[in-house]
């Protein structure tokens, strides 16, 4: 009798109130004992271990979870440190019965349509003759010349029938020599006369006829080019011959649809696993990423609280509930759990904290 009453005493020294586990102690393959209480943790699913300080799970795929024994079944559970696939597991029986919280995370994309991708590609070939290098202007340069002839000048008179207004001034009995040419009026001709000849058509005193001894020319020869030669003074630019090729594309694949402008939504998921079936009983949306949360258990209502900073500070929106009336088995224990998150990329294994209130 008085060694059943030190069991049942030992049994509830391991049932907590409240417990703030931050894991800072040595690398461990398991968990141990809960931080700065003798309750050890158990491994109910998986396992769970301490690496860099922090609580760090086997592969999220099989839902790894541990829990402590604690004095009431609703309380609030707190996780912080934690990213997509890491939370809190409560209410738990054993490996097929239990409920839990996590952060879930979600890849939002665009649709993009590929449409210039090459399937084939033609190459042409443009020659072009070379241009210019030819004699833009001439020059001819003289290199003989014939012997010149002077000859002879010749004249020839033209008599006109044009009459001085006077006489000839000065002048008596046959001569007319101080007929000057500007006595000679209305030339027919327009001719300037070279010298002028006067002579009587009447007596004394009466007009004159005057003569004109017009230069007619000469029959000089010779003087001119006789050989020539013509040279290029300047020469238009000259443009070598060119070869190119251009290669474009002759045939386009099927136009080919692919994810763009992706975005990573995160979210607190409940779910429960009730004889190893695991279900999604709710799933609450945050607008930005959960750096930590607190799940509050209260009779038929699970509570969630988001936070975009670690410590439970800068809620994210309102409180988000669930009812749960007739689904729960409940127990008083409670711990942490990693579950597969839709977006595999974005899948975390980690916990900073753990805290029951």
């Amino acid at each position: 009798m008085k060694k059943f009453r030190r069991a049942s005493v030992s049994s509830r020294l391991k049932a907590l109130l409240s417990v703030t586990e931050n894991f800072t102690r040595a690398d461990n393959a398991g968990l141990g004992a809960a931080n700065n209480t003798s309750a050890l943790w158990n491994s109910v699913r998986g396992s769970w271990g301490i690496a860099t300080n922090k609580g760090s799970s086997s592969a999220a795929s099989g839902y790894p979870l541990s829990t402590l024994t604690f004095s009431k079944e609703d309380v609030t559970l707190s996780a912080s440190g934690t990213g997509p696939g890491v939370g809190t597991a409560f209410w738990v029986t054993d490996s097929n019965n239990w409920w839990a919280t996590y952060v879930q995370a979600n890849q939002v994309c665009q649709t993009c349509t590929n449409t210039v991708n090459c399937a084939t590609f033609v190459t042409n070939f443009t020659f072009t003759p070379a241009s210019g290098g030819n004699c833009a202007n001439f020059t001819t340069t003289c290199n003989s010349y014939n012997a010149y002839n002077p000859g002879n000048t010749f004249f020839y008179q033209s008599c006109d029938n044009f009459w001085t207004q006077n006489s000839c001034p000065g002048s008596f009995g046959g001569g007319c020599g101080a007929c000057a040419e500007n006595t000679c009026y209305n030339n027919p001709s327009g001719h300037s006369c070279g010298y002028i000849n006067c002579s009587y058509v009447g007596g004394y005193n009466f007009p004159v006829r005057c003569c004109c001894n017009t230069e007619q020319g000469s029959n000089a020869s010779g003087g001119n080019c006789a050989s020539s030669s013509t040279n290029c003074a300047a020469y238009n630019t000259y443009y070598p011959s060119t070869f190119n090729s251009t290669t474009n594309c002759a045939t386009y694949n099927t136009a080919t649809n692919y994810d763009c402008d992706c975005v990573t939504n995160q979210s607190v998921s409940l779910i429960k696993s009730v004889s190893g079936t695991i279900t999604n009983v709710a799933n609450h949306a945050f607008n930005a990423a959960v750096a930590s949360f607190k799940t509050i258990l209260s009779g038929d209502v699970v509570t969630v609280q988001g936070f975009s900073s670690t410590g439970y500070t800068s809620q994210i929106g309102a409180n988000r509930t669930t009812n749960i009336s007739g689904q729960a088995t409940k127990t008083k224990k409670h711990g942490i759990i990693a579950a597969p998150v839709t977006h595999a990329a974005a899948q975390t294994t980690v916990i900073s904290e753990f805290k029951v209130e």
